[in-house]
C-alpha cells in the first residue's frame, strides 16, 4: 500500500468512527435539547446539515447483457433498457463515475443532488453493440467490468465452448476515449466454471480451500499484474475499481485489492451505498441493485 493510500486509510478510519460515534450520540444529544428547551427544529437542521455535507447516498444498478429481443436470465431487452435509461434522466438522476465519488471522498470534488452509478458485469459485446449508443444518446456515463481473459472472445477460454460474444480491447478503447464510458476490472481469469475448469474450481475471487496463504497471494496479485499490464497496452491507463466476480468476497481479497490500488470494489449486495468524505472505506465493498427485464427502476430505487 502505497504512502498516501496508508494515510489515508488511517485518516478514514478516525472520520468513521467520529461519524459512527456522532450517530451514536443524535439521540442523547436531542434529549439534552429537549431538557434545555431548545428548538427541535433547529436541533434537526443542525444534525441534517452536519450529514449532508459529509455524506452522499449512492445507488448503483447492475446490468449484464443487452439483447434486441425481451431479455432472459438477467439479460435486459433493449427497448426496456432506453425506457429504464429515459426514466432515470426523467427523475433527474445524474450518472456518475467513481473518479466522481473518490474526489468526493477526498474532498476535491462535489456530487450532484440525486447522483447514481450504472455499471455493467462481464464485458459483453452488447454492451458496445447496444447500451453504449443508448447511454451516449441521454447524456449518460456507465462503467464497464470486463473479464480480461474473456475479452474478444466468443468462446470459453481454451475449451471452444461457444459463449456470449464480448466486446474487444479497441471496442473499449473506443468507448473509453468517449467519456461516456469507463473501463475498469471483474478479474482476468476469477471466473470458473464446473466442467470446463480444473476441479475443484475457485468461487470467484476467494482462497480455495487447500491454498496456503502464501499461494494465494501469489495467485490474485499475478492476476491484478495481467489486468494491470493489459489495460496500459491497450487502454493507456491503470485499474482503479473492481467488481468482485460472482459478488463474492472476504477480508483477506479486499486487503490485497486495496493493496493492489484499487480504490473502489463493488459487490452484488442489493442496498443504498452511503459515501463519507475523509472515509475512503466507504468505497469499498458497495452494493449494487441488479437490474432485469422486469424491474421496475424507478420503484427500486424509492421514488
Amino acid at each position: 500500500m502505497g504512502e498516501r493510500q496508508l494515510i489515508l486509510y488511517r485518516r478514514g478510519a478516525l472520520c468513521f468512527f467520529a461519524a459512527a460515534l456522532l450517530l451514536a450520540l443524535l439521540p442523547v444529544l436531542n434529549q439534552a435539547r429537549a431538557q434545555l428547551g431548545l428548538s427541535a427544529s433547529i436541533f434537526r437542521s443542525v444534525a441534517a446539515l452536519v450529514l449532508t455535507e459529509r455524506t452522499a447516498e449512492v445507488p448503483i444498478l447492475l446490468y449484464h447483457h443487452i439483447t434486441e429481443e425481451p431479455g432472459e436470465g438477467g439479460a435486459v431487452s433493449v427497448e426496456i433498457f432506453n425506457e429504464q435509461m429515459t426514466a432515470l434522466v426523467e427523475a433527474g438522476y445524474t450518472a456518475v463515475t467513481f473518479a466522481d465519488l473518490d474526489a468526493f471522498v477526498s474532498g476535491d470534488g462535489a456530487l450532484p443532488d440525486k447522483p447514481i452509478l450504472i455499471t455493467f458485469d462481464d464485458g459483453y459485446e452488447s454492451n458496445y453493440t447496444h447500451a453504449y449508443p443508448i447511454l451516449k444518446e441521454h447524456g449518460l456515463k456507465a462503467t464497464i467490468f470486463v473479464i480480461g481473459v474473456s475479452v474478444g472472445k466468443n468462446t470459453y477460454k481454451e475449451t471452444g465452448q461457444a459463449m456470449i460474444p464480448h466486446f474487444s480491447w479497441e471496442q473499449a478503447a473506443e468507448m473509453e476515449a468517449s467519456g461516456v464510458i469507463t473501463i475498469e476490472s471483474h478479474g482476468y481469469d476469477l471466473h470458473e466454471v464446473a466442467g470446463l475448469d480444473e476441479e475443484p474450481i475457485r468461487l470467484g475471487i476467494l482462497r480455495k480451500e487447500d491454498e496456503s496463504l502464501e499461494d494465494y497471494r501469489t495467485f490474485l496479485n499475478e492476476d491484478c499484474d495481467v489486468m494491470q499490464a493489459l489495460f496500459q497496452e491497450h487502454l493507456g491507463k491503470s485499474v482503479s475499481v473492481t467488481s468482485f466476480p460472482l459478488g463474492k468476497n472476504d477480508l483477506l481479497s479486499q486487503l490485497i485489492l486495496v493493496d493492489n490500488n484499487m480504490i473502489a470494489t463493488l459487490t452484488t449486495v442489493a442496498e443504498t451505498n452511503r459515501i463519507v468524505k475523509g472515509v475512503p472505506q466507504s468505497l469499498h465493498k458497495l452494493g449494487r441493485y441488479a437490474v432485469g427485464e422486469k424491474t421496475d427502476l424507478i420503484r427500486l430505487l424509492g421514488e
